[in-house]
């Protein structure tokens, strides 16, 4: 058996990289605390400018991409939230949740006032080098206002890229 030591791997042809399956090859962090808030009614999946989202140029086509996203909710109503994240390459979006019953994250409410932190982790395979962008999507599953962002909570995403 042999003991390999070494002090730094550099990428023999500069751009492309050393791929190591399994291993990060990039982080991307967004966080925001000042946020304004955002409510809706709409029973369709609606985003905001408020609302946590991150991009990320994949170093591999064959990478996987993890996302840990995360907002303060609060609701006065008796609805329920539906969230999920949608991706964004070649300005094609596209619901990360295939449109599955109450997408990838889901808090229910009875009546009364609720605030809660909702999060979402979930592992994308882009297959693309291209930028991708991934932004937190929300609905009302009635038509009634909920609001799926509370006014000067923090949002956050991390975006990590995986060599396979």
């Amino acid at each position: 058996m042999s003991t390999l030591y070494v002090d730094t791997i550099n990428e023999k042809t500069s751009g492309n990289g050393v791929q190591i399956p399994g291993h990060v090859v990039q982080v991307i962090t967004y966080t925001d605390t000042s946020i304004g808030g955002f409510q809706t009614s709409s029973t369709t999946y609606v985003t905001s400018s408020e609302m946590p989202a991150a991009t990320i140029t994949p170093k591999f086509s064959n990478s996987k991409i993890l996302i840990q996203a995360m907002i303060g909710m609060q609701n006065d109503e008796t609805g329920q939230i539906e969230n999920t994240i949608y991706r964004t390459t070649g300005g094609v979006a596209t619901d990360l949740s295939n449109s599955n019953t109450y997408g990838l994250a889901f808090k229910g409410v009875g009546t009364g006032t609720f605030w809660t932190e909702c999060s979402i982790t979930w592992t994308d395979s882009p297959n693309t080098t291209n930028a991708v962008e991934y932004k937190w999507y929300s609905k009302a599953e009635s038509p009634v206002s909920v609001t799926p962002l509370h006014v000067a909570t923090a949002v956050s995403m991390t975006l990590m890229e995986i060599a396979q």
